[in-house]
């Protein structure tokens, strides 16, 4: 859907850092919000519960693994173990690019990051309730995504819960 692009433009616009990134959720890793940037020369850390997804990366991003440019973290996120998580993956408190997608309790995990400390935070919210609507997923640890509504949180919901960590929406 076109975020690498809307990405690397915010990083036109307000500069980068370290070129580091974490990404919370990547699949196997071929579709979402750090690829490109890894390709460009950043390096960060891949978060990843599912066994079949963990499998793929390893398999296709080896090179990339083994120069220590990505890191493989294998491990469900929940609230109760994101500051860890992130601990684990080795990496300065400060980076350029978070993004989180979960498919359902990605507002509650964004909510106990703490210290939240990138430079730009890419979320995936439920479009189903457009602003004004505030909405959160009830926060349940074993929630997998059953391909219907029920996930995330209203953008109205995001952008309030990050506006009190100091962020603005774009």
């Amino acid at each position: 859907a076109d975020e690498d692009g809307i990405i690397q433009e915010i990083f036109r616009r307000i500069g980068v850092s370290k070129k580091i990134f974490i990404e919370v959720g990547v699949g196997d890793g071929t579709e979402n919000n750090s690829l490109y940037l890894l390709l460009q020369g950043w390096k960060g850390a891949w978060i990843e519960g599912d066994g079949q997804c963990i499998d793929s990366i390893k398999n296709n991003f080896y090179t990339l693994l083994n120069e220590n440019r990505l890191k493989l973290i294998p491990e469900w996120v929940s609230k109760e173990n994101i500051n860890q998580v992130i601990y684990d993956c080795q990496l300065p408190e400060e980076i350029d690019l978070l993004s989180i997608d979960v498919d359902g309790n990605d507002y509650h995990i964004v909510e106990s990051i703490s210290p939240l400390n990138a430079r730009v935070v890419v979320l995936e919210y439920n479009g189903k309730f457009p602003p004004p609507v505030k909405w959160i997923i009830k926060y349940n640890p074993h929630h997998h995504w059953d391909g219907s509504d029920y996930f995330g949180a209203s953008l109205k919901s995001f952008e309030l819960l990050l506006r009190g960590k100091g962020y603005l929406l774009v």
